[in-house]
Formats: C-alpha cells, structure tokens, sequence
C-alpha cells in the first residue's frame, strides 16, 4: 500500500490536513483532517513504510501494545483506500 502521488500532508493553522496538490486540486471532496496519530501513519506510509512496518513504528511512538497498534493501522489504511488517497 502507498500513498497515491497528488496528495500532501500539510500543518494549517495548527491542523494536520491532506490536500490534493495534483491535477485534481480543485476537487476539495478528499481534504481531510488528521489527528496527530493519523498524521504520524501517514508519514510512516508516506515514506513508503509497509502497514506492518508501520504499526510497529506506532506501537513504539506511542508505546501501545502491538495489535492494538495494528488495528488502527489496518482501520486507517482501510479509510485511505475508500477515500481514494492510496492505492
């Protein structure tokens, strides 16, 4: 899984959002708003971590046990692919 090209994690005003920074920029349908948990994933696959990868890397930040840490990597994986911001 990775982040679709198009798509940027940007702070404003204080806020974690993703903005379409492709072709598409016009189409604010995907802008979403991240928590700081959901930013630090993003980063994760961002870079082009593996989602196991990458909830080992939340377990570690956060200090939270393993699957609770793969859960919410698989949920949020799962909402990117719906919203059409991974592939």
């Amino acid at each position: 899984m990775k982040i679709k090209e198009g798509y940027m994690l940007k702070a404003l005003a204080g806020e974690n959002v993703v903005i379409n920074v492709g072709p598409d920029s016009a189409d604010f349908s995907k802008m979403i708003r991240l928590n700081g948990t959901a930013a630090f994933m993003w980063r994760q696959l961002e870079v082009g971590k593996t989602p196991e990868e990458t909830a080992r890397a939340v377990a570690q930040e956060y200090g939270i046990a393993p699957e609770k840490a793969e859960a919410d990597v698989k949920k949020f994986a799962a909402e990117l692919l719906e919203k059409g911001l991974a592939e």
